[in-house]
């Protein structure tokens, strides 16, 4: 009786543990060898918040876990009926604190609800080819029309994968493309085309029968939509809508300041560098200038720590070009790109993967330095926080003021939360909630690996245990 009745507190437990998440518990459903989720999105270190996250990036309403290890999607489930929640009571591999079913038995929720989709304007269109006048901008003009007369469709010439392409202002997810296909006549040419995000398949339609308007799922992240068919015949499309939301920027532009240089000459100070001007005639003062040496550097610093994804740099023009050959560029002391060629160049940017505050250009032979503008691209990095320890949460007597719970949740922003709230420290637990507080501590602390499981908003990270918090103070 007493084994019954905790086994029946974990599984109410676990049910109120999924309410403070956004996806939601629904049972335990026989699975068999034809699979109820027929979709595997992954094993090995599992739990629901990390099962939730693979089957909802694949537009599926429910995740199942299974055998402790296992991850199911799909978006239906129960063909084979209930079970007692007493029959999914094995533990999850990636957080013992919770169950993942057991021997085909699915422990299954409904998958958190999506971001809200919206249409992405589309502009920069092209196609294979054009004929009757059907132009690639029809698809993009906003006119739904779906008789060819009257003059707001594409048409390109006859052809095995002809093409029609756009793309969105910026990088994005894509989850859905809706195509308006002709209806005066030839609906049935388009009956067998794949749908590209950056040259990448996420949809494709292979019918005997035509559409009118049909929408097509698709994740996947990038910005030139096309629609490529695969038999001869002429695409046309009356319109295309694409609907999805901006993805992070990675390429934002860093400002710099605090620069520095190896030495002046001929007043070309390091500031120049920076100003905004991007003007590569030295006589305009906007440009650096370094006495000659080997080694001759200038640097700047972004405003805080940041992963440095580029660099562009405006090379002098009106003469000298050819100095600045042969250079390596640096973040925190690290080489991140370099350059060694017989060719000079005018504007480039070089691909940098590294974090830190300080960019520095250093030459490798012995010239004046001389850069005409110099700009940083990338995004800030989380600043560390200084990690307390793993401490178990008392439900009557709580370390934290819950202040948000969010299936995107990362140390650094519970620590943004609760500065604003003007708190001392903070805990992160079950991958999802943050809490505040002044004090900790009150039901003692236990090993680090209870708090093992990861964050929402970044894998990388850990987020506490099912009822234990990783502690932090605020910064």
């Amino acid at each position: 009786m007493v084994s019954e009745g905790w086994l029946l507190l974990a599984v109410c437990l676990l049910h109120v543990l999924s309410q403070a998440h956004s996806y939601r518990y629904i049972g335990c459903f026989v699975d068999k060898e034809k699979r109820d989720l027929p979709v595997l999105g992954g094993s090995g270190h599992m739990y629901a918040g990390k099962c939730d996250r693979l089957c909802r990036n694949r537009n599926y309403r429910y995740f199942g876990l299974q055998h402790s290890k296992e991850c199911w999607c799909g978006n239906s489930y129960g063909k084979y009926g209930a079970r007692q929640s007493s029959e999914c009571r094995m533990r999850c591999s990636g957080n013992r604190g919770s169950y993942c079913g057991s021997s085909w038995r699915n422990s299954i929720y409904a998958t958190t609800k999506p971001r809200a989709s919206t249409r992405l304007p589309l502009s920069k269109c092209s196609q294979h080819s054009v004929d009757f006048n059907g132009k690639c901008s029809r698809a993009i003009d906003g006119d739904t029309n779906q008789n060819y007369r009257k003059k707001s469709c594409t048409h390109t010439r006859t052809a095995t994968g002809a093409w029609w392409q756009a793309r969105t202002s910026r990088r994005a997810r894509i989850t859905s493309v809706r195509i308006y296909n002709r209806q005066d006549c030839c609906a049935n040419r388009l009956r067998n085309f794949v749908i590209k995000v950056d040259g990448q398949v996420c949809a494709s339609y292979h019918s005997s029968s035509a559409f009118s308007v049909k929408t097509f799922r698709c994740n996947a992240v990038g910005r030139t939509v096309r629609i490529e068919t695969r038999n001869r015949v002429p695409l046309t499309l009356c319109e295309v809508k694409v609907y999805g939301r901006y993805a992070e920027d990675s390429r934002a532009r860093l400002p710099l300041s605090k620069c520095s240089q190896h030495s002046v000459d001929f007043n070309g100070k390091c500031s120049r560098a920076i100003d905004g001007d991007t003007n590569q005639n030295y006589r305009k003062k906007s440009c650096t200038h370094t006495r000659t040496a080997t080694g001759a550097w200038w640097q700047a610093r972004t405003s805080r720590r940041a992963r440095i994804t580029s660099v562009r740099i405006y090379n002098r023009q009106d003469c000298c070009a050819n100095r600045l050959r042969n250079f390596v560029i640096k973040v925190d002391g690290q080489v991140c790109a370099s350059y060694h060629s017989s060719s000079a160049f005018s504007v480039k940017t070089f691909r940098c993967n590294a974090v830190g505050r300080t960019v520095r250009i250093e030459t490798r032979n012995r010239v004046p330095l001389t850069l005409c503008e110099v700009k940083v691209y990338g995004r800030y990095a989380e600043v560390s926080t200084e990690f307390l320890g793993c401490y178990p949460d008392d439900s009557e007597f709580p370390d934290f003021i819950v202040a948000k719970v969010s299936a995107l949740m990362t140390v650094w922003k519970c620590n943004k939360i609760c500065k604003a709230k003007k708190f001392s420290y903070f805990g992160v637990k079950n991958g999802q909630i943050c809490g505040c507080g002044n004090e900790y501590g009150n039901s003692g602390d236990t090993v680090k690996a209870n708090c093992n499981v990861a964050c929402g908003g970044n894998p990388d990270e850990k987020c506490g245990g099912s009822t234990n918090n990783s502690v932090f103070e605020v910064k």
